[in-house]
């Protein structure tokens, strides 16, 4: 009897120690916010069911500031319906209807001011020095004027420090969104016979992505999924005036094990739409025409998603958008931006493609009619796999830039 009773209880402590640890493992998966639909009930597409106590919500608040909700409240979610893991906010929202697109479009992107992306030493007389770096700039820092007058290119930086006779010139910078002044000194260089500021910058950039959907009501867009940064930075280029046009599609490039290949096009002179922002999660703009009679499509939640089958929408050829197949393959509640890995698996596009390419950057994925996130990043080991954002994030997102 003593034997049997040290085995039950050794086996309730397993139990409990199991439990514990899926609770805990469990509590780091769920998001602290969620969203839902009207009328819908919350519930996590995860390994183990769980669900949350819709009937007695915790404190209720209704929205009065417009940000997009109805009403939100606390609830808890609970493993198997019973034991408590964490509790949750959750906004209940409108149903969220887009177009999807899947359509290639080229980007325009001018910097607000110039954007510092390289320093070097001066060959002065002397020691060599750098006089940004004594001023206090920094790699990724845009400078919007000097001595007052407003920087939108290289040459205007090289006339003023060239013409300053090495006199103290006064610089305002935006640095992390904020703005700073700072006094600089330029030297002269030797090798040039000219006073230098000892930087690199660049005013603008271009290049070929996907746009993943657009509003019906106000022609409000997203694409790409991702910003974009400047390559010797890493810094998001923050917008002063930019724009999408159409673009031809020449070639593909196909992706190899190593080595991220590229979508080849061309712009065209048709000027398609306005961007606003460069953020995280992709570009935001509006477009100038729109068809208001497109086929809609509910965007998922990201509660509703599950591993498994899914469709990619996106442009290879100039003959427009095609549905290829594809797997989600793992999704990441918490995290900001990569919220899944997506793996390529229609033969017909891993035969014109090896798989993700730059370029198809926020091509929408679909699952069970809806759409569920866009493509963003390839692994350049591994090209059939990539990452993809949430479509809910990319619609708030957009709805938030419109405002």
């Amino acid at each position: 009897m003593k034997n049997l009773i040290k085995n039950i209880t050794a086996v309730l402590a397993v139990l409990v120690s199991s439990v514990m640890l899926t609770t805990a493992v469990y509590a780091n998966i769920l998001p602290e916010e969620v969203q839902i639909y009207e009328n819908d009930s919350l519930a996590f597409h995860t390994a183990i069911q769980i669900t949350a106590d819709d009937d007695t919500p915790m404190d209720v608040a209704a929205n009065s500031t417009g940000d997009g909700y109805h009403y939100r409240y606390t609830t808890n979610a609970k493993l198997m319906g019973i034991i408590p893991i964490k509790n949750v906010q959750v906004d209940v929202i409108d149903d969220m209807y887009v177009a999807v697109s899947g359509k290639s479009f080229g980007i325009k992107i001018f910097t607000e001011g110039v954007m510092v992306v390289g320093m070097n030493e001066v060959d002065c007389a002397g020691e060599p020095v750098n006089p940004a770096k004594n001023a206090g700039l920094e790699i990724g820092d845009n400078i919007i004027s000097i001595n007052g007058k407003e920087i939108t290119s290289n040459e205007d930086i090289a006339s003023i420090i060239e013409s300053s006779e090495g006199k103290s010139v006064q610089i305002v910078f935006r640095r992390d969104g904020e703005e700073n002044r700072v006094s600089l000194t330029p030297e002269k260089s030797i090798s040039e016979n000219k006073y230098k500021a000892g930087i690199w910058v660049k005013d603008s950039t271009a290049g070929i992505g996907t746009m993943t959907f657009y509003s019906t009501v106000n022609g409000a867009f997203a694409g790409l999924g991702h910003g974009i940064a400047d390559s010797d930075t890493g810094e998001l280029y923050t917008i002063s005036t930019g724009e999408i046009v159409q673009t031809n599609i020449l070639s593909i490039n196909k992706s190899v094990k190593g080595d991220a290949g590229e979508i080849c096009g061309v712009f065209t002179d048709q000027t398609t739409g306005s961007l606003y922002q460069n953020c995280d999660s992709g570009l935001y703009g509006e477009l100038y025409e729109y068809d208001e009679n497109v086929q809609l499509t509910k965007i998922a939640l990201k509660q509703e998603i599950v591993t498994g089958n899914a469709q990619i929408i996106t442009s290879i050829d100039n003959s427009g958008p095609k549905a290829y197949d594809c797997v989600v393959e793992k999704i990441m509640l918490n995290d900001a931006t990569q919220n899944m890995i997506v793996r390529i698996t229609d033969e017909n596009l891993l035969n014109q493609t090896g798989g993700i390419v730059q370029g198809m950057s926020g091509s929408p994925i679909l699952q069970n009619g809806r759409l569920i996130g866009a493509l963003t990043h390839v692994f350049v080991n591994d090209p059939e796999k990539g990452y993809a954002v949430f479509a809910e994030t990319m619609y708030k997102t957009s709805q938030e830039y419109a405002k």
